[in-house]
């Protein structure tokens, strides 16, 4: 499985990390590692073996079978429908849906 790490800050640091461990277990071939910052791709492909992408608009190209998005939460729609663009449809009409119902408390 080919797994992209989208955003290498806060939270992005732990999901490459599992990613990485699940690679050693033999459940992940390769690891992308996606941002715009230089110095946090360094950081990931020399501690975790990824493979760096400067930017998701770069990322886009790569072929991949599962992507954590670990960007700012105003950002998740765009950057997860440049790897799944169905998925990502009906990701937001179930978040849509939840907020529906807490609101009107059906």
């Amino acid at each position: 499985m080919k797994v992209a790490v989208v955003g290498i800050g806060g939270w992005g640091k732990n999901h490459l990390r599992v990613a990485s461990l699940l690679r050693g277990e033999d459940l992940v071939d390769v690891v992308y590692a996606v941002d715009i910052d230089e110095g946090r791709l360094r950081w990931a492909e020399k501690a975790y073996g990824a493979v760096p992408v400067r930017g998701v608009e770069n990322a886009a190209n790569i072929d991949v079978d599962a992507a954590v998005v670990a960007t700012p939460t105003t950002l998740h729609a765009a950057h997860a429908s440049l790897f799944f663009p169905e998925a990502s449809r009906r990701l937001w009409r179930s978040r849509l849906r939840q907020l529906y119902r807490r609101l009107t408390n059906c």
